[in-house]
């Protein structure tokens, strides 16, 4: 199920740099649901209770920081929501964190490739050091938006497929259990 939530947001990402609020908060939906139901099933109405406080610890370790790289203005909506989705259906935060893991490391590492194939590695960190001088003036920093887009979804994709097959194989993460 988080295998084809991912996928199908990558290629909607990849084609018109958006992601639809069906895939995203459908799987919220569908991963609460499905972890209150497995609570139910498994220990009555407790345990339905207990299935969505795992859902809904996964969703806010996701939601909670992408919302905040979404008011600085890193992120899209759907990018933060998609998260959010797979924090529901995994209901795991450490899956969660690994999986931010990967995709921040997969978006800085396409964002490189793409600027060093664009030419535009020097207007881009001139544009990092101005927003950062705003920032440290306080100001709100009017960056234009003209420059390549990183599709987001595509490395919450790779990175979720990753974290959990991490998880399912029982590997350890890069900095060790947690």
């Amino acid at each position: 199920m988080l295998c084809l939530l991912l996928l199908t947001a990558a290629v909607f990402d990849m084609r018109t740099h958006r992601v639809p609020n069906v895939l995203t908060i459908g799987g919220m939906a569908v991963g609460l649901l499905a972890w209150g139901v497995r609570g139910y099933l498994e220990h009555g109405t407790g345990g339905a209770w207990e299935g969505l406080g795992v859902s809904f610890v996964g969703l806010a370790s996701a939601l909670v920081p992408f919302a905040i790289i979404y008011a600085l203005g890193g992120l899209g909506g759907g990018d933060v929501k998609l998260m959010g989705a797979l924090g529901a259906i995994t209901g795991d935060w450490r899956c969660v964190v690994a999986a931010a893991f990967y995709a921040l490391l997969l978006a800085a590492a396409w964002a490189c490739v793409v600027m060093f194939k664009k030419r535009i590695v020097g207007r881009t960190l001139g544009r990092i050091a101005s927003a950062a001088m705003f920032v440290m003036a306080r100001v709100k920093p009017t960056i234009p938006d003209d420059g390549p887009r990183v599709p987001f979804a595509l490395m919450v994709a790779v990175g979720g497929v990753l974290a959990g097959l991490q998880y399912l194989l029982g590997i350890a993460p890069p900095w060790g259990n947690l």
